[in-house]
Parts: structure tokens; C-alpha cells; sequence
């Protein structure tokens, strides 16, 4: 497992929330490295960088580059089917375009 990896891809979806009294944002970002079905990462923003990207205003399909630490696999099973979900959290973003 890695201690810290770079992803880039569009925005699926986000949101805000708080937590003990901290901002944080959720960011679902899909990867698809061209050989395999597209992976969604979850990644929480928090504090200034979860503000810093609600003020930016960011859409859905905007292509975003993440720095992600914490980084962990979750299997369940939907639609009786196995999936797999990759959970990290954000030390670093940037927007590369504002949609896709």
C-alpha cells in the first residue's frame, strides 16, 4: 500500500459537511488509467483546503488533481456484486479545468 499517491480526474460528485466543528468536504473523484474500469476514490477535504474548494465554486466533471495520504480499500457488496471503494484523505488539490 502506498503512503501517499498523485490521482487526476473528473469530479462525480461532493459534499460538504462538518465535523466537530471542522469543515470537510467529500470529493468523489473518478481514475481510469485506460486498461481498467474506472476507480472512484473518496476523498475528504478538511479545514482551510475544504474551504478553499467551496469557495471555488467547482462543478461536477471539473477535472481536479489530488495528493492523497491515508489511503484504504473497503469491500461490499451492491446490487449482489462485489464492489470496492478507495477512501483517502486530501493533503493537496488542484483544478485543472472547471468542467469537463
Amino acid at each position: 500500500m502506498y503512503e501517499v499517491v498523485s490521482i487526476t480526474g473528473p469530479i462525480g460528485s461532493f459534499r460538504a459537511n462538518e465535523v466537530s466543528g471542522k469543515k470537510v468536504v467529500n470529493v468523489s473523484i473518478a481514475v481510469n488509467n485506460g486498461k481498467e474500469s474506472t476507480q472512484w476514490w473518496d476523498v475528504a477535504l478538511w479545514g482551510e483546503q475544504a474551504e478553499t474548494f467551496e469557495k471555488l465554486e467547482v462543478e461536477k466533471g471539473a477535472i481536479i488533481q489530488a495528493t492523497l495520504r491515508g489511503i484504504t480499500a473497503h469491500a461490499y457488496m451492491k446490487d449482489d456484486k462485489p464492489q470496492a471503494a478507495l477512501k483517502a484523505q486530501g493533503t493537496y488539490f488542484r483544478i485543472l479545468s472547471s468542467k469537463k
